[in-house]
């Protein structure tokens, strides 16, 4: 639901990209101020790196897949998260954050 505080993880569920821009998370990122677990999986594709503000909580995000949001996307918190970007990454990679 949105708006709501419900636990988040990267989905198992896995999808083959191809000369893909990637983030990597090293620490969970933040999504609706909750830690997204990263422990099964913890590689999305990246659309981009947004600076946002906001009555909640602003700070940098990531706008990666959810495939739980209608929209098909959601910007997770990176700032205090230490992740790497893959500007090329070809392999397997979750299909995207999930709600639960």
């Amino acid at each position: 639901m949105p708006g709501s505080y419900q636990r988040t993880r990267i989905s198992v569920d896995l999808k083959t990209v191809s000369n893909t821009k990637v983030i990597e998370f090293e620490t969970p990122p933040r999504y609706r101020n909750l830690a997204v677990d990263i422990s099964r999986n913890n590689k999305l594709v990246l659309y981009k790196i947004l600076s946002m503000n906001g009555n909640n909580e602003g700070g940098t995000r990531a706008k990666v897949d959810n495939i739980t949001q209608t929209s098909g996307f959601c910007r997770v918190i990176i700032d205090n998260c230490q992740y790497k970007i893959h500007s090329s990454y070809t392999g397997q990679i979750s299909v995207g954050v999930e709600e639960y």
